[in-house]
């Protein structure tokens, strides 16, 4: 986890100013915690990427990232969020080669993933 750096941008919570997330239709059950993941930008990128997710509640969140072929390299946070967008700064780690990961965004009942690229 040393290698991994994950700053968290306007604070524990930060709030994604200017950009809603919109949630998906209410087809869950009332109550239930709804995720939305958008992908990373920039993707492909050489040294750091955001991360942007929406929570229609409070709920503990688990970021993780993990190599193509299924292997997980390192939890980069577990912690209970507040409801609302969130934007994370992923910073390329020294010794983690160049190429495709996945990262996946999970909370009690939902998980997300998307891919994201890195090369130089």
């Amino acid at each position: 986890m040393k290698h991994i750096l994950l700053l968290i941008l306007l604070g524990i919570c930060g709030s994604l100013r200017g950009q809603a997330l919109a949630y998906p239709p209410a087809q869950t059950a009332p109550g239930e915690t709804v995720l939305v993941l958008k992908p990373n930008q920039p993707n492909p990128f050489a040294e750091e990427t955001t991360i942007r997710f929406g929570l229609n509640k409070p709920a503990e969140v688990t970021i993780t990232l993990y190599n193509v072929l299924g292997s997980r390299i390192s939890v980069l946070l577990k912690e209970n969020l507040e409801a609302g967008d969130h934007i994370y700064l992923f910073r390329k780690p020294s010794g983690l080669p160049d190429g495709m990961y996945i990262y996946t965004v999970e909370t009690p009942g939902f998980s997300r993933s998307q891919r994201m690229i890195i090369r130089k």
